[in-house]
């Protein structure tokens, strides 16, 4: 079976795929609204814009603080000495911290973060450690603002986030979603289980398929008929294969074989008419069995008045089952009273009513359309008419 065809079918009549419609209403500027995919994908990036933003507003402003903490560290540290005297000589931790503002002009964050030092560590704090804090303060000082200054930078700030989150979170998503989904055409014949059969049918036009075991329990003879009614033709086929019935108004039926009744050998089959509406004077004149059209063999027309024409297999397939499709055309007051099928050129005689007949080769007929009429195939003389064609393997001379 074709196992695309199969998920087709399975994503059309089950919920392996789905589609529906929704509305997308989302809080926007702190009011509901219904928004597209665009408009939701333009107001995610506002509030990342934003979100970066005042995120890089409070590092920043973490950051200056903090510098101004280091550099009265720094300063605090040139003058150690004076400063641990100051600290010794007040009276109080408060009494400290007005000194030092007072006598060497710190503010009043750095006194505090000074105050709050105790003595040995602050006669323990590495100078050099202060200063390269302090370069690296100026370094994130100035690539802060350079974002918040410039949009651009400020843009990139979230595509290397979004990239750190797709690469964090890197598994493919295992369903695909779709603005619009292609329609889905399923080949529901690639569905069909592969069967050997029976294919049966009657002059009458009864058509029918059997299996093989209700076959071989009964004989061709125990056939189901009507009264006046006999066998036209039965043979095995399998249940993917394609009949082609053809009638005397030159059309033929296109039936696949999995569409026929399941019925057995003994019983009556469907008349053809209930699978494909024919007329009440259409008669069924032959039936043959497709199993691929991709095929170099041929049909062979001939009507009672003379005219003859060959068409190619593959002209007659098609995805039209439920009315007669025209074979050739056949003119008024004419029948067509044989269809040959030819794997390859051979010998075919035209035998008429008078007892003439006339034999060549069916090299010799042109490969024509479904619609065209065909040649006259013998000159009949007045009153005859063919009744019969039939295929030769071989002549004998005498």
């Amino acid at each position: 079976m074709n196992s695309e065809s199969i998920k087709n079918y399975l994503y059309k009549n089950s919920d392996l795929q789905i589609s529906y419609n929704f509305n997308m209403v989302a809080i926007s500027d702190g009011r509901p609204k219904l928004m597209g995919i665009r408009q939701i994908i333009d107001s995610y990036l506002n509030h990342q814009i934003e979100v970066v933003a005042n995120r890089t507003k409070f590092e920043l402003d973490n950051a200056e603080k903090r510098m101004h903490i280091v550099e009265g560290l720094i300063k605090a540290l040139s003058i150690l000495d004076k400063v641990i005297e100051l600290i010794r000589s007040s009276k109080n931790k408060r009494d400290a911290k007005e000194n030092l503002i007072e006598v060497y002009e710190f503010t009043e964050e750095q006194a505090e973060a000074i105050v709050m030092l105790q003595l040995y560590r602050l006669t323990n704090t590495d100078i050099v450690a202060l200063e390269g804090e302090h370069k690296e303060l100026e370094a994130l000082i100035k690539q802060l603002r350079h974002i918040l200054d410039n949009h651009d930078a400020l843009l990139n700030v979230i595509k290397e986030e979004l990239n750190e989150i797709k690469k964090k979170f890197k598994s493919e998503r295992l369903s695909l979603i779709e603005a619009e989904i292609e329609e889905i055409k399923i080949d529901k014949e690639v569905m069909v289980p592969s069967e050997e059969v029976i294919l049966s049918m009657t002059r009458h036009g009864y058509i029918k398929r059997t299996s093989i075991r209700s076959y071989n329990a009964s004989g061709v003879e125990d056939i189901g008929l009507k009264d006046g009614d006999s066998l036209l033709k039965h043979q095995e086929v399998n249940t993917q294969d394609t009949v082609l019935v053809f009638t005397n108004k030159g059309r033929y039926l296109f039936i696949p074989v999995h569409k026929l009744a399941d019925i057995r050998w003994k019983e009556l089959g469907q008349h053809v008419s209930q699978i494909v509406p024919i007329e009440e004077d259409e008669v069924v004149i032959n039936v043959f069995n497709e199993k691929d059209f991709n095929t170099d063999a041929f049909y062979v027309f001939a009507t009672q008045n003379g005219m003859i024409k060959k068409s190619t297999v593959p002209l007659f397939k098609t995805t039209r089952f439920n009315k007669p499709l025209i074979a050739t055309k056949v003119k008024e007051n004419d029948d067509l009273i044989s269809v040959m099928r030819f794997e390859k050129d051979q010998l075919i005689t035209i035998i008429t009513n008078k007892g003439m007949s006339l034999t060549y080769n069916t090299s010799e007929l042109s490969d024509t359309g479904l619609r065209a009429a065909g040649v006259k195939s013998i000159n009949l003389k007045a009153e005859d008419f063919v009744v019969m064609t039939e295929g030769v393997l071989k002549m004998i001379l005498y």
